[in-house]
Parts: C-alpha cells; sequence; structure tokens
C-alpha cells in the first residue's frame, strides 16, 4: 500500500509540473490571440516582411531575367548558326 502511494505522490507532482508548465507556455502566448497591440504589432511585422521580400524578388528578378536572357540567346543562337551554315 505504500509503495502505491508512493505512485501516486510522484504522479501527482509530474502532473503538477505539467500543469504549470503548460499555464507558463499559454500565458506567454495568449498576447498573440489578444486584439489591439497585439494584433497591430503582428500585421506591422508580416506587412515589413512582405515589402522586404518583394523588394529582394524586384531586385533579384531583373538579374535573373537578364542571365536567363543570355543563355537563351546562347543555346538558340548556336542551333540557328548551325541550321544556317548547313
Amino acid at each position: 500500500m505504500k509503495n502505491i502511494m508512493t505512485k501516486i505522490s510522484l504522479l501527482n507532482k509530474k502532473v503538477k509540473v505539467a500543469m504549470i508548465a503548460t499555464f507558463v507556455l499559454l500565458i506567454y502566448s495568449l498576447p498573440a490571440f489578444a486584439e489591439g497591440t497585439a494584433n497591430t504589432d503582428v500585421t506591422t511585422a508580416f506587412t515589413s516582411l512582405k515589402d522586404d521580400v518583394v523588394a529582394t524578388l524586384s531586385a533579384v528578378a531583373a538579374l535573373g531575367v537578364g542571365v536567363m536572357a543570355i543563355f537563351l540567346a546562347w543555346k538558340y543562337g548556336r542551333k540557328i548558326f548551325s541550321h544556317v551554315a548547313k
């Protein structure tokens, strides 16, 4: 009987620790679901991230299109030249 009570006591301690950890996690995550300031901060952060991604893609896309045009010109230019040279 004493062995069972010890196991129950240890289980209670583990349950208490798990409940406290869950409670702390909920307390820290609640502002993300809150209205107002947290919502505005998240919206502002995502808007800023979107602007950064669009600016980066705009800068890289111009270079990418140029490089792709050079490769395609080389590929098809060789085919056209070899076809004309025959």
